[in-house]
Order: structure tokens, then sequence, then C-alpha cells
């Protein structure tokens, strides 16, 4: 039998070789790479989750919002592209602690130290959420003590849903307190999230693989911190005028314009050992209980 025609042989060879590959598995490509998010997107993925966490925030806590705002004034004498620059005509320059810390007994939260018309300017922080009249008034004394814990202005920062009442020594406190250059500022939750979320993610920024000078970044072009109502409101200079719409009831008698905040505290001391005598007073005597017993 002679050699198969090379014509014929190239033709069975390449019917072999299909029949091979027909009978291979399919070779897939592997997944492909995808590459991580950028730290862009893991900013915005961050910040946009703690907003959504606290979507149900309590204002109840003076010493949270208080924590939060200060982190935000921080912020601003920190971030290279906002240090320095007015936000509302007002030059922060530092956050300072409120002393003496025995006359202050922790009402006032901080100060903010800073330039305003070229001039050095202090703005003395509270946040007073309470709803009684006595804590409030205790806090209203510290904001209009200027000379004793070294202010230019007192702030108030309150939600204006929580009203003084007029038969409260607050309302009249307010009143000079206005008169005197200082302000009550309205604290909302819309305002107060975005800082509270901007918090967040720079104090969980290693979990979030993201640096401080790249938060630095974003906040400033986000405008999170110069363009914040709470904060703008803060900083701005006073109107001079009370909100009407924060207060309620009616007036019962003037207050004396030569304010101690010393004084309070003594005054509610000697309420508070009042009440207790009188609760005493008011209990059964034990030796007359049980003579009558015995009767």
């Amino acid at each position: 039998m002679g050699k198969p025609h090379p014509r014929e042989a190239l033709t069975w060879l390449a019917t072999k070789l299909n029949e091979k590959i027909k009978g291979f598995s399919p070779i897939t490509d592997p997944d492909p790479i995808v590459d991580p998010p950028s730290a862009k997107v893991r900013f915005e993925r961050a910040y946009t989750n703690a907003i959504a966490q606290f979507e149900e925030i309590n204002l109840d806590s003076n010493e949270l919002i208080a924590s939060v705002l200060s982190f935000g004034f921080q912020k601003i004498t920190e971030i290279s592209n906002i240090k320095d620059q007015p936000i509302e005509g007002f030059i922060v320059k530092s956050i300072k602690e409120v002393t003496p810390r025995s006359k202050n007994s922790g009402w006032l939260n901080f100060k903010i130290v800073g330039e305003e018309n070229g001039e050095l300017a202090v703005i003395g922080i509270a946040v007073l959420q309470q709803t009684h009249g006595l804590s409030v008034g205790a806090g209203f004394r510290r904001l209009l003590d200027t000379e004793t814990f070294g202010l230019s202005r007192g702030c108030l920062v309150r939600s204006r849903d929580r009203k003084i009442h007029r038969n409260w020594d607050s309302y009249a406190y307010y009143q000079q307190l206005t008169a005197n250059g200082g302000e009550w500022v309205d604290l909302t939750a819309e305002d107060i999230k975005p800082l509270m979320a901007l918090q967040y993610v720079y104090e969980h920024r290693e979990k979030f693989d993201l640096s401080i000078k790249r938060l630095d970044s974003f906040a400033f072009v986000r405008k999170l911190l110069q363009q914040n109502p709470l904060i703008k409101e803060i900083l701005s200079r006073p109107e001079g005028l009370m909100v009407e719409a924060a207060l309620e009831g009616e007036v019962l008698q003037p207050l004396n314009e030569d304010v101690d905040p010393h004084d309070f505290d003594e005054d509610l001391l000697r309420s508070l050992e009042a009440e207790a005598a009188d609760e005493t007073a008011a209990q059964p005597n034990l030796a007359e209980f049980t003579e009558a017993l015995s009767a």
C-alpha cells in the first residue's frame, strides 16, 4: 500500500485536530481585575453612610453637641486652605477651654478666639438644651459674665423649639445677652448632622483608608465647614434682636440688671436647703407616732 498523498495527509490531520478541539472544555477568562475605589469615592461613601446613621439624631446631649462644634471650629484652624480665612467676617485663631473652672462649673463649653474687624474677639459657647428654667438660667448667667471668663460676647446654642418662658429669669437674661452683643443661635438636626458625619469619618479614617490630608482636602472642597449654617451663624455678628418665636408665656416681673452668677448658685442652694427642711418638718415625729399607737 502506498503512502498517502500529502494533500490527503494534511486533510486527515486537520480533521483529527478539529475533533480534539471539540472535545476540549472551554477555557474562560479569569475574573477581571477591579480597581479599588478612589479616595474620593471612599470618602463620599463613608460620609453619606454616616449622615444616614445620624438620621434620628438626639439633640438632648449638651456634651455631644458641644464636642461636635468644638471639632468643627478646631478643624477650621488646622486645614491650610481654611485657616486664617474670614468666615462671616470672623477669623478663627484657636479654641480655648473656659477658665476659671471653679466659677464656670461646666456651663460654658469652650471659647472661640479670633479676629473681627482687625480686633481680638472671644465668643463664649454654651449649649443649653435643658428644659428646666433653673439650669438654663445658670448657663445664661455665665454667658453674661464676660469679665470673669474673658469674653467679647456670649453665644447660646439651643433649639428654638425649646422655648424660654417669659416668667423665667432666663427671659430677662436673654434680653441682657442680646443687649450686650450676644445671641441665641438655633440648633437644628439639619445643621449639626453634617458636622457629626464629618467628625465620624475623621475619627474612623483608618477604617476607610483615608488620610487626614485627604480628609482636609475633601472638607475644604465640599465646603463642609466654611459653609455650614450653624458655624456661620455662630461667627456672624449678632443682629441685636430677640427671637420672639422662641419665647412663650407672659412676663411677670423684670430682673435686676446687676448679674452675678455666683449669687444664683447661692440662691439655688438656699432654695434646695429650704425645700429639704420643709420636707423634714412635714414628716411625723416618731415619738408622737409611737405614743399615739399606745394610747
